[in-house]
């Protein structure tokens, strides 16, 4: 099994949320088709899900065989000891159970139905037809559902945008095919792939008052659609409509109506701010979400936080709340699907302990390194601290803190997963590294690549560091070409915002991100002869960088200029 595993570890998020619908059932075996010449005491199993469209591919493709199998229903919140141990990896539905033998994973599962009952063909036989229909089916499963999915808990033009342009793409397949399925005259492992969009998707869009996916638009989609939901073998698979839209209405329509009056007061690229949003959108809750200038702060944020002035603040029917932990729990009490803390209050009370340890002691051990110059002491100080989130880890041996599913403590360490790395970048002092904290760091890549984290975080690329240190070391005219390019960004920014610093009056996390530009960069050229950060090109940047490393604040922690010019000198002599 091990083996097993370690080769199919690809299938995307998207498959670990379920939807409630149907009781247990077991398929029948499709009537125009026969079983080829296995054996009739063949025993199969699905673990499945009620509503779930990963397991209903499953069976369609069982149904299409016209396989016979015991359908077993689990509880996602209660899962048995048979999914544990037949999927130990992902522990999650489905899984198929032959003979005694586990498949976990539905893009997986199906082309083993097609290798051992070989019966009507799921997989085309051309080896280059075959891979056309997994790129497809992957195409599905990476690009095609997330952004529908999306758009259940987000209306907004982007989101929709983004998957219209998604099925624009298999509209332009099927026009190009010119066929009723993507398999031709029957269906095919695309088409299975696809019965999210097929049944579950117009569900979604009445629950939540969206409709994009029509005839209009995509004709060529929607007639496919309809004719793939009525195919014998597809239509005994799925679940009953109304049983699955009123749960939707039930989970989203309930959400919808009490989140009316929701305002996020916050600002781009703050980790706490990232917190609320990732909480409100791991819930499916529309908000208002309203970007403060801190340099300039409204009225509304003084008002609804006199005592800290500063973002986030959430806002629920006229009732502000404060500090970014408290928030996230305020939402877990009010909206109770998809609950961030368990349920039993002493587990309850170690997450808000996790929690509350991050803040207190992991983050600020991180910031104190970068204001003391990567100073050893300091630097070890903070390796501490880490060193306790990855035993924390190797003790829990799960992939997050939550277990599969991102719980509050995950949350708590978005600075750690994401903004450190780039504190790190900027400065060029490195200690959270793979070698000292691989279940940390293994933790951090899979925590950013969650699609209900990423979509928060700010782009690397707006810190045009990787473009920068080039320069350092190159100086041909390409290279500095493209540092520039990246420079002109943050120019452009300072001067549309008109203020001081990218924080306004003070420094904020942009500032102190960019710090590297301000000081070490301009030693850099000077020791390198190479300068382009000039008072023509650049005149706001240039006069930021003045004012950034003149703040007394600043100033403090800043090494000596002579020692940075002379290890440079050295650095490029050498080069």
């Amino acid at each position: 099994m091990a083996q097993f595993y370690s080769t199919y570890l690809s299938q995307s998020f998207t498959e670990a949320f379920h939807t409630p619908s149907i009781p247990n059932f077991n398929a029948k075996p499709g009537v125009l088709f026969q079983l080829d010449n296995r054996k009739m005491t063949d025993e199969v199993k699905l673990y499945g899900a009620k509503g779930s469209p990963f397991a209903c591919r499953v069976k369609i493709a069982l149904n299409t065989k016209g396989i016979k199998y015991e359908n077993i229903e689990e509880d996602i919140f209660n899962k048995s000891a048979d999914l544990l141990k037949y999927n130990p990896v992902h522990k999650k539905v489905p899984v198929l159970v032959h003979n005694g033998n586990p498949i976990a994973e539905s893009l997986v599962i199906l082309e083993y139905i097609d290798d051992v009952w070989k019966g009507v063909p799921i997989m085309p036989r051309d080896s280059y037809e075959r891979a056309l229909a997994r790129f497809w089916a992957k195409f599905l499963d990476d690009k095609c559902i997330p952004a529908l999915k999306a758009v259940g808990s987000n209306g907004d033009e982007k989101v929709v945008a983004e998957a219209c342009e998604q099925l624009q793409i298999l509209e332009n397949e099927l026009k190009l095919k010119g066929t009723k399925f993507f398999g031709g005259d029957d269906i095919n492992l695309i088409d299975i792939a696809g019965v999210f969009i097929a049944f579950w998707l117009g569900i979604r869009e009445e629950v939540a008052g969206i409709k994009f996916f029509t005839e209009d638009k995509f004709p060529k989609l929607t007639k496919w659609a309809h004719d793939f939901v009525n195919r014998e073998a597809v239509k005994d698979a799925l679940p009953p409509r109304e049983h699955t839209l009123g749960f939707y209405n039930k989970m989203f329509g309930k959400i919808n109506r009490m989140a009316e009056d929701l305002k996020l007061y916050g600002a781009g690229g703050s980790p706490f701010v990232c917190r609320v949003k990732i909480v409100l959108n791991m819930k499916g809750i529309k908000y208002e979400n309203i970007e403060e200038d801190l340099a300039n702060k409204s009225a509304d944020l003084l008002k609804y936080n006199p005592i800290h002035k500063k973002v986030p603040v959430l806002v629920h029917n006229g009732k502000p709340i404060c500090e970014s932990l408290v928030i996230v729990e305020y939402i877990d009490d009010v909206w109770k699907e998809v609950p961030i803390l368990p349920q039993d209050p002493y587990q309850r009370a170690l997450d808000r302990f996790w929690a509350k340890f991050i803040d207190d002691k992991c983050n600020a051990a991180a910031f104190k390194v970068f204001g003391s110059n990567g100073d050893e002491q300091v630097v070890t100080e903070a390796c501490e601290q880490l060193q306790v989130l990855e035993n924390e880890l190797k003790v829990k041996g799960t992939k997050f803190f939550g277990g599969d599913n991102i719980n509050l403590v995950d949350i708590s360490g978005t600075f750690i997963a994401y903004w450190l790395g780039l504190f790190e970048e900027a400065t060029e002092i490195t200690f959270f590294t793979k070698e000292k904290f691989p279940l940390l760091t293994k933790w951090s890549e899979d925590f950013v690549k969650c699609e209900l984290v990423k979509e928060f975080l700010p782009p690397r690329d707006n810190m045009c560091i990787p473009a920068i240190k080039a320069v350092g070391s190159n100086g041909d005219e390409k290279v500095v070409a493209e540092a520039c390019e990246q420079l002109q960004v943050l120019e452009n920014e300072l001067k549309v915002k008109g203020t001081k610093f990218f924080g306004g009056d003070n420094i904020n996390l942009v500032d102190i991100a960019a710090a590297f530009i301000a000081y070490w960069l301009r030693i850099m050229e000077e020791a390198s002869g190479i300068t382009f950060i000039t008072q023509d090109k650049f005149p706001k940047i240039t006069e930021w960088a003045d004012d950034f490393v003149n703040c007394q604040i600043v100033k403090e922690i800043l090494p000596p200029r002579e020692n940075v010019l002379a290890y440079f000198k050295k650095i490029f002599g050498k080069v």
